[in-house]
């Protein structure tokens, strides 16, 4: 499975990054399961996550300083299918500034 953000426009410089754990997993735990983007990136970043078992996960998208948002276009490829539920949650931050999480069916 493949995941890209990119940041509408005007927010190209926006460092944005993504994480997925499975469903359930807690962030700080330790979790050796966690696939993340990798360093926060200007107005756009990937997250590979090849042979992903089959599972629920949530994947977060967030910005890297605190209280910034901006739109953004999140597309998933997959050679399996895959379901989404979008939430937001402004109370629950796991990772530095606004997360928006997306759960994923695998």
């Amino acid at each position: 499975m493949q995941v890209e953000l990119d940041c509408a426009r005007g927010h190209d410089d926006e460092p944005v990054g993504l994480q997925l754990l499975p469903e359930g997993d807690k962030e700080g735990q330790g979790s050796s399961r966690k696939i993340s983007s990798g360093n926060y990136r200007g107005g756009f970043c990937m997250l590979e996550a090849p042979r992903l078992p089959a599972g629920r996960y949530v994947l977060t998208a967030s910005t890297f300083e605190p209280a910034h948002e901006c739109g953004f276009e999140l597309v998933v490829n997959s050679a399996a299918q895959v379901g989404a539920a979008w939430s937001l949650l402004r109370s629950w931050r796991p990772v530095p500034g606004h997360c928006r999480l997306v759960r994923l069916c695998v």
